[in-house]
């Protein structure tokens, strides 16, 4: 799951640039005060747009779309910066998961050979099962929570940039498999479809606060 979610992250925010360069949007005031902050932060303002919203006539009723007309969506950095933070943790705990059993057969973790036989034992076969099965931090629900959650939080919630975000996850789930060789294992295709269907719920309510996966982390 740390390839599938590093990939399509990157791909949500390449996709985000492409969109600002493509409608020349003008950068928001006081830009300088906020890349200070961006710096801080730990993120690229390259990589950070703020996005007006003009929802499509067939998504909203008619009141939605003349409040939403109305409104400036702008990227919740910080928010952004939690989720890095939380997956990198994750992947730390892995990685040293992961290299002191390598080590303790008396394999250098940069060395390492990808057809070398590894023992498992009890304890990391149980921590790999916990991390991946409900509740862990690379289950399904988890990893499409997180997801979701940094699209929301770089779109400021625009309903109109779904279908952005849509495509930046199939690319990063694409790119995923490439790295991977061949189809993802089911728990990789399982989180891209719940991702896909927190979309819809988001495209179908106008609202980011409908996506279940979302509710269930504010519960």
């Amino acid at each position: 799951m740390q390839i599938n979610q590093a990939n399509t992250n990157a791909g949500i925010i390449q996709a985000q640039q492409q969109a600002q360069q493509n409608q020349n949007q003008t950068p928001a005031a006081g830009q300088n005060n906020q890349d200070n902050q961006n710096a801080n932060n730990g993120l690229n303002v390259q990589d950070i747009v703020e996005i007006s919203g003009n929802q499509p006539a067939n998504q909203t009723s008619q009141a939605n779309q003349t409040s939403q007309a109305n409104q400036t969506f702008r990227p919740d950095l910080e928010r952004m910066r939690e989720i890095w933070v939380e997956h990198d943790r994750h992947v730390d705990n892995f990685r040293r998961l992961l290299q002191t059993l390598l080590e303790g057969q008396g394999i250098e973790w940069n060395n390492a050979n990808p057809n070398q036989m590894v023992q498992i034992d009890d304890a990391t076969r149980t921590a790999a099962q916990e991390a991946i099965g409900e509740g862990g931090p690379f289950s399904v629900e988890a990893v499409a929570t997180r997801l979701l959650d940094f699209a929301v939080a770089i779109s400021g919630g625009d309903p109109s940039r779904i279908d952005v975000l849509r495509n930046a996850v199939e690319r990063g789930f694409a790119a995923a498999e490439r790295q991977w060789g061949g189809e993802l294992p089911e728990i990789s295709q399982s989180t891209r479809d719940a991702v896909m269907q927190g979309f819809d719920q988001w495209q179908e309510a106008g609202s980011a606060s409908a996506i279940a996966l979302l509710q269930a982390q504010q519960s």
